[in-house]
């Protein structure tokens, strides 16, 4: 069990640049845990103390607003860092995060992350970069809204979504995970109707590929890649 750890977190996104001696020194502070489909990760309005290191599945966080409806903030895939994060002020109360398909999840108390922080300068540099990165999303998420039309959010959501979890493979960036058109019109402020318009003139156009599990940016000029 323990070299399984060692194995997930050595190649989790934030570690892979670290030694391997201090991804040891991380390894016994974790726990890891599997999720069935559906199962809650947290709940809202839970006093969360933990981090939380996705390796498998996916997880999406969502809250209940004031009139009982679910509103889904984000999706997080394999290498996402959720829960109480360093250097917020107060974990996220209200939301709820649940897995949307069999997941893998380290948990680690957030103290003792950001004890881990205060000693390791490239571990602390690595999270700072993250955390940057998700605020300029948020910000440019925010832009689309005000600024964009439909189908030009659509295409950014994609861009940015390649540019976090895609790979290039010659010409073409190769995105190993699949999103619902629910997901995309949720995430994008549009209708399902619109994404599934949109996705497939891309796709008419050879622009994009995908499917269920995947999805292929043919045409990278378009999205600026």
């Amino acid at each position: 069990m323990t070299s399984m750890k060692l194995w997930h977190l050595e190649n989790f996104k934030v570690f892979k640049k670290l030694p391997r001696a201090d991804v040891m020194k991380i390894e016994p502070l974790t726990s890891m845990t599997s999720y069935r489909k559906s199962s809650v990760v947290y709940l809202p309005d839970t006093d969360l103390t933990n981090i939380y290191f996705l390796k498998m599945g996916r997880v999406q966080i969502s809250r209940i607003n004031d009139s009982g409806e679910e509103i889904l903030h984000t999706v997080l895939f394999p290498g996402d860092i959720f829960g109480r994060l360093p250097y917020m002020e107060a974990a996220p109360a209200g939301d709820m995060a649940l897995a949307t398909e069999a997941s893998l999840i380290c948990t680690m108390q957030s103290s003792a992350f950001e004890q881990l922080l205060s000693l390791n300068i490239r571990l602390n540099t690595e999270i700072i970069k993250l955390i940057g990165w998700r605020l300029r999303k948020i910000e440019r998420r925010f832009e689309d809204f005000v600024h964009r039309d439909a189908k030009t959010r659509i295409i950014e959501f994609l861009r940015d979504f390649a540019a976090e979890y895609g790979s290039y493979v010659g010409r073409e960036v190769f995105i190993p995970i699949g999103l619902s058109h629910r997901e995309i019109a949720i995430l994008t402020a549009t209708s399902r109707q619109t994404v599934t318009t949109v996705l497939n003139s891309l796709r008419s156009q050879g622009t994009i590929d995908f499917s269920r599990r995947k999805i292929i940016i043919r045409d990278i000029a378009l999205f600026g890649l």
